[in-house]
């Protein structure tokens, strides 16, 4: 397993480089930017296709600078130059330990009085010289994909919102033991709390700019398992404990290497298991036990959904069928990898289930319900 990007390079390549990049964290951007490329591509295409309009937008032009001009600036800046400088600093404990490090209290407050002072000043020139006497209202057309940025910021900050909250929700003896630290960590992460709350920002993002909620869901259907796919390699690669139960396999397929069926995750990141014989560092537990490595599959899964869907979006004509059929094919490979995965269960109805087997079901009753309304007689959406 690879905790952090300097362990990859380590064994790759062979050379020692401290870097403060965990693994996992830059599975994430790269799941962000995968999902980023796919939804831009696809609302291009839509926008030649003539299913998205550009969108009308009045802005002023000239205005003199506001006091909220500066609030992102002053209050980044100085979080950026707090930790930015102490980080220069203490370079070694900022790459050994870099989550505890960001969310400590320790930090370089001229550091940050500076950079906040500069970015503002910044801002401050760039408004001053573009101020007009008096200010121009103009009315200006903006297509979809220009504000594709906008919206990811969007689905960033609801994604890990609603992923965090979830995740404590089903976790909640841990989260009660430890609020803060549970819920500022970097790990715990649901994948359907950060689907839904992302959802629900995104009708509201859609009708706020006027664009056809079932367009961006049937985009969503591909952006969605792009990401989703990119992250959970993110899971298996750093070893961050989402993995299944202990394998039992009698008879291992021989088509695949064996670390494809079972895993004992060695160097994982969350030090989970005993201690490996002659290793030295921060991460140096294997698991006793191979176990089932369920991020792997889900993320091949996933990515295959995604490539699936990718080659249909242009036979599917009907809006939403695609998002439909996404909501199906996700809900079954969940509520069937649940069973090989450690998570809190309840008991309903005589059966055990988990959150995520619940939230599947719904998924699954969702995407048919869907599909039956849209081929329903005389339907129009």
């Amino acid at each position: 397993m690879y905790p952090t990007l300097s362990h990859f390079l380590q064994d790759i390549f062979g050379v020692n480089i401290p870097l403060p990049v965990q693994m996992f964290g830059l599975f994430l951007v790269l799941a962000l930017l995968g999902s980023l490329a796919v939804v831009t591509a696809e609302f291009k295409r839509k926008e030649k296709e003539g299913k998205l309009f550009p969108i009308p937008k009045t802005i002023v032009e000239g205005e003199k600078p506001q006091f909220q001009d500066f609030i992102f600036p002053l209050i980044f800046g100085f979080l950026l130059g707090f930790k930015g400088f102490y980080a220069v600093s203490h370079y070694s404990d900022f790459v050994n330990d870099t989550q505890n490090f960001l969310l400590s209290k320790q930090g370089n407050f001229l550091g940050g009085i500076f950079i906040s002072l500069l970015w503002a000043g910044w801002n401050f020139y760039q408004k001053k010289k573009q101020q007009l006497s008096p200010p121009r209202i103009k009315n200006i057309e903006v297509l979809p994909h220009k504000i594709v940025p906008e919206m990811f910021l969007i689905i960033l900050i609801f994604s890990l919102l609603g992923a965090k909250i979830f995740h404590h929700l089903e976790n909640l003896g841990e989260f009660l033991n430890n609020p803060v630290d549970s819920f500022f960590s970097f790990g715990g992460l649901t994948f359907y709390g950060g689907f839904i709350f992302t959802t629900t920002a995104l009708f509201y993002f859609a009708r706020k700019n006027k664009i056809p909620f079932v367009q961006m869901v049937d985009v969503a259907a591909i952006a969605i398992p792009v990401g989703y796919g990119i992250g959970r390699m993110g899971c298996h690669v750093s070893g961050d404990g989402d993995w299944g139960i202990v394998a039992e396999w009698s008879n291992i397929p021989s088509f695949l290497p064996e670390w494809f069926w079972q895993y004992r995750y060695p160097n994982n990141v969350i030090n989970a298991g005993i201690p490996i014989w002659n290793c030295e560092g921060n991460f140096c537990n294997v698991l006793p036990h191979p176990v089932y490595p369920t991020p792997l599959w889900e993320s091949i899964i996933s990515l295959l959904t995604a490539g699936i869907l990718f080659l249909l979006r242009r036979k599917i004509t009907k809006p939403t069928l695609l998002f439909s059929i996404y909501l199906i094919a996700a809900g079954i490979s969940r509520f069937f990898i649940e069973k090989i995965r450690i998570n809190p269960t309840y008991e309903i109805l005589n059966f055990n289930i988990s959150q995520a087997q619940i939230i599947a079901i719904c998924s699954i009753f969702l995407g048919i319900s869907g599909i039956i309304i849209i081929f329903r007689k005389n339907f129009k959406l």
